[in-house]
């Protein structure tokens, strides 16, 4: 009988360390893997983060290594109420790699950020008021202190390389009646630990 269970146990080891070897390997290699079924939730979680409707009507994918990629296509953030147009930014890919080990450390460290065909539409009201501040604070509510017990502050550290392309700008201000429109072909840039972001730009503007 201690023979059987000596068997079993060595088999359930093997079988362990056979996933683990596995799980490594797909890290090493990369796999991407369509998560389109988690977009509703995806959509929530930003809309809340950022306090406009976002909505999301291409794939969601994610590569998973110890650098996991998401790249998400057709993106949409709703405008501010009354604004000239109905959405403040659309793009038609975006994708995201950012470090697991880092953040297992209270660190961010991004290795790239890319955007492409890209739509920005800022304004600004009669009063002013800007577009492209997000949240919803509330005046009338105190604010709570924030909690420092026994808690890590997650930290940037760095962000390796960040592309954008086929931008396009739109502003208008509502106080001056004026509008202005730029278009980007490419925005490259770099944020080291402790350094100020560099950009490259190259594009037009009108007139």
């Amino acid at each position: 009988m201690r023979s059987v269970f000596r068997v079993l146990a060595k088999g359930t080891f093997g079988l362990l360390l056979l996933l683990i070897a596995v799980v490594i390997l797909l890290g090493l290699i990369g796999v991407k893997v369509d998560m389109s079924h988690l977009r509703p939730g995806v959509e929530i979680a930003a809309s809340t983060a950022l306090g406009r409707e976002v909505r999301i009507t291409g794939p969601v994918q994610v590569e998973f290594s110890n650098w996991p990629e998401l790249e998400v296509s057709d993106i949409k953030i709703a405008n501010t109420p009354g604004a000239r147009q109905p959405e403040f930014f659309m793009a038609g890919l975006a994708r995201l790699q950012i470090g697991v080990f880092p953040l297992l450390r209270g660190e961010i460290n991004i290795a790239e950020i890319t955007a492409e065909q890209i739509t920005l539409n800022l304004e600004s009201d009669a009063k002013g008021n800007p577009n492209w501040v997000f949240g919803r604070p509330n005046p009338s509510t105190p604010e709570e202190p924030a909690e420092t017990e026994d808690k890590r502050p997650i930290a940037f550290t760095a962000l390796d390389r960040l592309s954008l392309k086929q931008i396009a700008v739109n502003y208008h201000d509502a106080a001056l009646n004026k509008s202005l429109s730029f278009v980007l072909d490419s925005m490259e840039g770099t944020a080291a630990e402790d350094e100020p972001l560099t950009m490259n730009l190259a594009g037009s503007l009108q007139d």
